[in-house]
């Protein structure tokens, strides 16, 4: 089978022969920059704040991905160099520190409504797609990245998260005035980049942390009122253009509201298994059966094992793709500058090479033990 054909089989519910893999190619599973980005570097990036750099299409052959992305093509933050601090597309202000941006001013924090309405957002910069996207009979899988950062996060961007928080609480005018902004650049960013394309892609990523580690940042019923008839609507406008599948990603313990998302017509998912409540299992029975998980392995604890020779280590990775199945095989977070280029190619040749019908049919070890067959773990 063809990495299009397992993504097709999935998606059917249908069995398939091999792992589909996604490394290094989507904001979902980049590499982490090795240094401060800088504007003027020459380098490329996924998106304007975390810096995500966009690996070639060779560089994700090289890597072992099955998978292509398209998306817009970032250059490196003007970060000022006497502070640290650079803003981007929507005017939020950011300092860099310890290797990761954090906000430290936002543009609507204090704006009344007529503010909020007439606020502006810059237009996306240069689309960059794969060499495969206009080839009808492609192998590969190409993934539309995100465009912009989901409802929620656009929100709390621009307006301030405790400040948010309170309007949605006592201010529904304003909050309902912020998310409608938010919606409609949102759901612009994302028709610009689709309708920019010259071939349709497999899936479409749309990210929105809606939790943290133990909780979610609002009810099941704020989502409800002030999120998912927005949400809606982004994800209509999406699929006015393409008939690509939805991957949805939120971070944290949004079990309750991602129920909600998957009613909404999601079939794949991306969340964080090791936040409350959160575990494969746990996620599986209240998805049930049909929901495509990624993201859900972990690399670096994978290459750890193979480098090392640990088979628990190994198996432990195994059992976790049983838990998750049905699956797509990609890291559970952006893959960190310390794990090299051969630490990723050796998990991925391994998942490669896991043999999917025996694994689920509860030979696990067996499975395993086939796959590492002569396999080098040093």
């Amino acid at each position: 089978m063809t990495p299009r054909e397992r993504l097709a089989a999935l998606l059917a519910g249908q069995p398939t022969d091999r792992l589909l893999i996604d490394v290094g190619t989507s904001t979902l599973t980049a590499r982490r920059p090795h240094c401060r980005p800088a504007s003027g570097d020459g380098r490329r990036y996924a998106d304007a704040v975390m810096h995500l750099p966009l690996l070639a299409d060779e560089e994700l052959a090289a890597l072992g991905s099955q998978t292509r992305r398209c998306g817009p093509s970032f250059a490196g933050a003007d970060i000022d160099p006497e502070d640290d601090v650079f803003a981007d597309r929507d005017g939020v202000r950011w300092i860099w520190a310890d290797g990761e941006p954090a906000p430290t001013a936002h543009p609507l924090g204090q704006a009344g409504f007529k503010e909020i309405v007439r606020s502006q957002r810059e237009v996306l910069p240069q689309i960059v797609t794969p060499s495969c996207l206009d080839q009808a009979n492609r192998e590969l899988v190409v993934v539309a990245d995100v465009p912009s950062p989901g409802l929620l996060d656009t929100a709390f961007r621009l307006r301030g998260y405790y400040e948010l928080l309170e309007d949605m609480t006592e201010q529904w005018p304003i909050a309902n005035a912020l998310f409608d902004q938010s919606a409609d650049a949102i759901a612009r960013d994302y028709e610009v980049m689709l309708r920019a394309l010259h071939g349709e892609p497999d899936l479409v990523v749309y990210g929105d942390d809606l939790a943290f580690q133990s909780d979610s940042y609002i009810s099941e019923e704020r989502f409800s009122f002030f999120l998912r008839p927005r949400m809606s609507r982004i994800f209509s406008v999406i699929r006015s253009v393409t008939s690509a599948d939805i991957l949805f990603h939120s971070c944290g313990a949004a079990l309750p509201i991602l129920r909600k998302v998957v009613e909404m017509g999601v079939r794949v998912v991306n969340f964080e298994a090791t936040a409350s409540g959160m575990d494969l299992a746990t996620v599986r029975r209240a998805l049930g059966p049909n929901v495509v998980f990624h993201g859900v392995l972990d690399f670096v604890a994978l290459a750890t094992a193979m480098r090392e020779g640990d088979r628990s280590g190994i198996l432990q990775a195994a059992n976790s793709i049983v838990a998750g199945w049905p699956m797509i095989a990609a890291p559970s977070d952006n893959l960190p500058a310390s794990l090299g280029s051969a630490d990723i190619r050796r998990v991925t040749a391994f998942l490669e090479r896991l043999d999917i019908p025996t694994l689920l049919h509860g030979d696990q070890r067996h499975a395993v033990e086939m796959a590492m067959d002569g396999f080098a773990t040093a």
